[in-house]
């Protein structure tokens, strides 16, 4: 998208492994259920399958987590809305080490 080559697949293996070996019938029938015509009370129907479809994405991340055998590094932040600002220095900070 950027046109810049990662040094790493931005979706560990471990990640693509563990989506063949679980559930994923509650994302597709929400899927599903998506509104293909637009009539009165589309509106509803939208953010009903937008309700569901948050649930449903958030068990498929739970079941992903807690079925990968993977060692990931944890970066703890109080404030992580701080580190969205460019110029500010834990962001700078936390860039420098990773890249050390």
């Amino acid at each position: 998208m950027t046109g810049e080559q990662l040094d790493d697949d931005p979706v560990p293996s471990a990640v693509i492994d563990a989506l063949g070996r679980i559930d994923l019938s509650g994302l597709r029938d929400v899927l599903m259920a998506l509104p293909q015509r637009a009539s009165k009370g589309l509106q509803q129907r939208l953010s009903t399958v937008r309700t569901q479809l948050r649930l449903a994405s958030q068990d498929v991340r739970r079941s992903i987590l807690s079925s990968i055998q993977l060692t990931l590094p944890l970066l703890i932040v109080d404030e992580a809305h701080r580190l969205k600002k460019r110029s500010h220095p834990d962001r700078t900070a936390v860039r420098t080490e990773d890249r050390r």
